[in-house]
């Protein structure tokens, strides 16, 4: 494994490929540096926990957010990694409060993703304009990647950090399911729509030297 420092430069040359979009297989480079460490991290913090896929959803999900929002992380206040742990760990906290909602649904808190700590908002118009041109780019790579027009829209609300499971079950069809039984077809097109991005990018790494 590299040593911090290198990581941290690893991270934001990576970062850099990123936002500008001269790279077909940056994604793939960010995620095979990062998921290993990112697991690793939490694994030693939530030693005992009960599903340890979990650990991975949640790192899956912190890495398809920045993908789809680079513009979001800055690199003057933190290095990838942390920004990225940080990400993971309030996902993994969700996932977590979630699994205990129906024992204290009154006392469960969604954590806030740490994104409010880099994103000032579109101040301008420029602005906007890129952030609408890195999400029409990664919504064009989800087209090709996921072809079927519900797994899209499945995989957009999962992009833009939509948790509840209404949303889901609406796009499925699913509202007058028992709740138990619609959180199981959600949480079965989640990680199914996961592992096609997933696959995707191993497809990317044995193709190209990194």
């Amino acid at each position: 494994m590299a040593s911090r420092p290198d990581l941290k430069l690893i991270g934001a040359t990576l970062h850099a490929r990123l936002v500008a979009g001269s790279s077909l297989t940056v994604t793939s480079e960010i995620a095979e540096v990062f998921t290993p460490i990112l697991c690793k991290s939490l694994y030693r913090e939530f030693f005992n926990i009960g599903d340890l896929n979990m650990i991975d959803t949640a790192v899956t999900d912190a890495l398809v957010g920045y993908f789809a929002h680079p513009e979001r992380y800055e690199p003057t206040r933190s290095s990838l990694f942390t920004y990225l742990r940080l990400r993971a760990g309030s996902n993994l906290l969700n996932l977590l409060s979630s699994e205990q909602r129906h024992h204290a649904p009154k006392d469960s808190v969604e954590v806030e993703a740490p994104d409010t700590v880099y994103e000032e908002g579109a101040d301008n118009l420029e602005e906007a304009l890129i952030k609408r041109e890195l999400n029409e780019r990664v919504m064009g790579q989800l087209r090709t990647i996921l072809p079927n027009e519900l797994d899209q829209e499945l995989a957009s609300l999962m992009i833009d950090g939509v948790r509840e499971t209404q949303y889901y079950a609406e796009k499925l069809g699913i509202l007058n399911l028992p709740e138990e039984e619609k959180a199981q077809i959600v949480k079965r097109n989640k990680d199914r729509i996961k592992r096609a991005l997933q696959r995707k990018y191993k497809r990317e790494d044995r193709g190209h030297v990194v």
